[in-house]
């Protein structure tokens, strides 16, 4: 099944650019750790809040809702609730709330 048979009639989605560091930038199977921070599809942030922003102006909403599995999600979900002074309400699934979140030792 096509994940897009699976949205409703009637939901508009919006799509950002986005790369999967450990896909489209890595040589011989290797990348810096940076462009995977929080996640390997961090490098959508920018798009996607540059997105959200025009989202935020036509559709004037009450709040900004953001859900993991993609912890960038929550960090377009706080940028845009900070430059825009709405309440931002943040769905932490598991198994970022638990205690072995995220799995790499230099990170508390």
């Amino acid at each position: 099944m096509d994940n897009n048979e699976l949205i409703p009639d009637g939901i508009r989605v919006v799509r950002a650019c986005g790369l999967d560091a450990q896909r489209h930038l890595s040589v011989f199977g290797r990348y810096p750790r940076a462009l995977a921070t929080p996640d390997r599809w961090s490098s959508w942030i920018y798009s996607g809040a540059q997105a959200g922003r025009r989202l935020l102006r036509d559709w004037k909403p009450h709040a900004i809702f953001s859900t993991f599995p993609i912890a960038s999600a929550h960090e377009i979900g706080w940028r845009l609730s900070r430059a825009s002074g709405l309440p931002w309400v943040a769905d932490f699934r598991d198994p970022m709330g638990q205690d072995a979140y995220p799995d790499d030792e230099r990170i508390p």
